[in-house]
């Protein structure tokens, strides 16, 4: 193990020991986030991201951070992903789109809307009554076919494909990174 990297565990105590935690820096390998302690004391350290799949971050201050593998965010990386076609007019739109906000919100608590899987936007796919719907992980799409009696249409499951595979993702309050690995390093200041 290289000698510069920090281990998780003694990371997060530093973190914890922390008054201000900002991110400084990001980049498309890496973020730098700056702890500050009492006496004006800093420590810069530097977060690589191996195989980054995907990120939402801004320079702020954060409150709490954490490395997990299991998270609602990657469902999109461990579910299977398969394709929800629609076979019939939804009469109430309105209804239908609030029904499959609230799908999105039971599966992803949040961290994702249906727009995020969406074939095209939701109101204008519904001026047909045929086609492909979405491709979203299976744990989401089965809430989805369950809406179809609910409005009179048919919405089923087409080609199945296999998981992405085994991912972590870094939390810090809403910011996050989905990345097969995470090191930490101490930065120069």
């Amino acid at each position: 193990m290289d000698e510069k990297v920090v281990d998780l565990k003694t990371f997060s105590i530093r973190f914890a020991e922390s008054t201000v935690r900002r991110v400084t820096n990001t980049q498309t390998t890496y973020l730098d986030l700056n702890l500050g302690f009492a006496q004006a004391e800093t420590e810069l350290y530097r977060i690589h991201f191996d195989n980054k799949q995907e990120f939402n971050l801004e320079l702020k201050v954060v409150e709490s951070i954490c490395v997990t593998e299991k998270h609602w965010l990657l469902l999109e990386y461990g579910d299977e992903i398969v394709d929800v076609h629609l076979d019939g007019f939804v009469e109430n739109q309105v209804a239908f789109e609030e029904d499959l906000n609230s799908a999105s919100m039971e599966t992803f608590l949040g961290w994702r809307s249906p727009e995020h899987y969406l074939n095209m936007p939701l109101r204008k796919f519904l001026e047909k009554p045929y086609g492909l719907l979405m491709t979203a992980p299976e744990s989401f799409a089965n809430r989805v076919i369950k809406l179809g009696p609910t409005f009179g249409v048919d919405l089923f499951i087409r080609n199945v494909r296999k998981p992405k595979g085994a991912f972590k993702v870094l939390l810090m309050d809403d910011l996050f990174v989905v990345a097969k690995e995470f090191r930490i390093e101490p930065a120069a200041t």
